[in-house]
């Protein structure tokens, strides 16, 4: 969906940076590992990434981590206002998304049900 928004946006003539998501600093070379260890550090560099392209004035920021709890969007809220930026907060629900990242059904269900709106 976030690559999806982003190639639409850019044939509107907009520049777009992202999609962000920490799950990007989870690669070695193009194959995805899941690290439990590095989580912390990788969602620092997603913010980072994200505070980066604001800072240099693109007009559009996607980031598309789950960010299932109010305290894991804050942050990107607060740097959005910070660089005057309007936010559009995207949800979405259902089983039809394929698991891009193996995690186990029992985990993807945990995570649905502790999605705060």
């Amino acid at each position: 969906m976030a690559l999806s928004l982003a190639q639409y946006w850019q044939k509107e003539g907009y520049t777009v940076n992202g999609p962000y998501e920490a799950d990007y600093w989870m690669t070695e070379g193009d194959k995805y590992i899941f690290d439990p260890k590095k989580l912390n550090y990788c969602h620092k560099q997603c913010f980072k990434a994200c505070e980066d392209a604001m800072h240099a004035g693109a007009d559009i920021v996607i980031q598309s981590n789950t960010n299932l709890k109010k305290a894991h969007r804050q942050p990107y809220y607060d740097l959005a206002k910070k660089f005057g930026y309007k936010i559009q907060e995207i949800i979405i629900r259902g089983d039809e998304f394929e698991n891009q990242h193996g995690v186990p059904t029992e985990k993807v269900e945990q995570m649905k049900n502790t999605l705060e709106l």
